[in-house]
């Protein structure tokens, strides 16, 4: 083969590749640019969810306030022995569907958890 020829060849496989680097860059800038848009989006999601776990402990607050007058209005329990429940409480328990179904067919009939009794 000429030299001429090999030159050709070399800058036919050259303008090959260039092409298929471009098409690779532009596969990798559109994936940064989905990447970035999720990471906005998990960015506001988060802050909705702080917004609104503050604004459910504001009414947690509230509605504690309130049972506690509704305590005292009743006659049950001063409101220093009403609590909301903590963390530990909150704490996934073990999950029974008897224990459920006792325990509704127990307070239908007037059965007291803590007394015991009717």
């Amino acid at each position: 083969m000429e030299n001429s020829v090999k030159v050709g060849l070399a800058v036919e496989e050259i303008s090959v590749a260039v092409k298929e680097q471009s098409q690779g860059m532009a596969q990798i800038n559109l994936a940064v640019g989905q990447l970035d848009k999720v990471t906005q989006a998990n960015a506001a999601n988060a802050e909705e969810s702080a917004a609104a776990a503050q604004e459910l402990n504001a009414q947690a607050e509230v509605m504690k306030r309130a049972v506690g007058e509704l305590l005292k209005l009743v006659g049950g329990k001063e409101n220093s022995d009403f609590r909301l429940a903590s963390k530990s409480d909150m704490k996934p328990k073990a999950f029974s569907p008897l224990h459920l179904r006792a325990s509704a067919v127990g307070k239908r009939n007037g059965y007291s958890k803590a007394a015991g009794q009717r």
